[in-house]
């Protein structure tokens, strides 16, 4: 089962990959609001990342994936990071894993060659999916931050009612 493949390496060389991750994040210069960030923050991020990838192998649950990432895009939004470095941060992340995939696949056959794609093809949709989400999460808050406030005003008009009919009066 790809699932089980992937929790396997995921436990056996979770630590590494995270780090990767993180050393990655906070030297690239296509990143650097993530520069300043807690490593332990980014830890955390990364690792959820690749829980949720180890999820949606077994689940196949799009939705619940889009929600998340929705909120982490407002979240990016809220705390000024660009929305380019959101989606390379997550296309490094991506790219980690997928190479840490192929270092550790050890394929023998055409069956383990086969799965390894059909993997690669999972996990492209996976990721796939936590870009819109977060793209999506983070131009809605966008949206909102532009949007002008609303301030209660009372009307300049008011409904003059009379015995035979309603006329508007400024």
């Amino acid at each position: 089962m790809l699932s089980a493949h992937v929790v396997r390496m995921l436990e056996q060389h979770a630590n590494g990959l995270v780090d990767e991750v993180v050393r990655d994040l906070t030297s690239n210069p296509r990143t650097p609001s993530f520069h300043a960030r807690s490593q332990d923050e980014l830890r955390r991020r990364a690792q959820r990342i690749y829980n949720l990838a180890v999820e949606f192998l077994a689940s196949g649950d799009q939705r619940a994936l889009q929600v998340e990432f929705a909120g982490v895009g407002r979240q990016r939004f809220r705390e000024g990071i660009p929305i380019e470095e959101v989606v390379y941060a997550l296309l490094r992340t991506k790219h980690h894993l997928r190479r840490r995939l192929r270092s550790v696949s050890g394929m023998t056959s055409e069956f383990e060659l086969h799965s390894e794609v059909q993997l690669d093809l999972q996990l492209g949709r996976f990721f796939d999916l936590l870009l819109y989400g977060a793209v999506r999460g983070y131009e809605d808050a966008r949206n909102e931050a532009a949007r002008p406030e609303k301030r209660h005003t009372p009307s300049r008009f008011t409904l003059e009612e009379t015995a035979t009919k309603h006329d508007w009066v400024l």
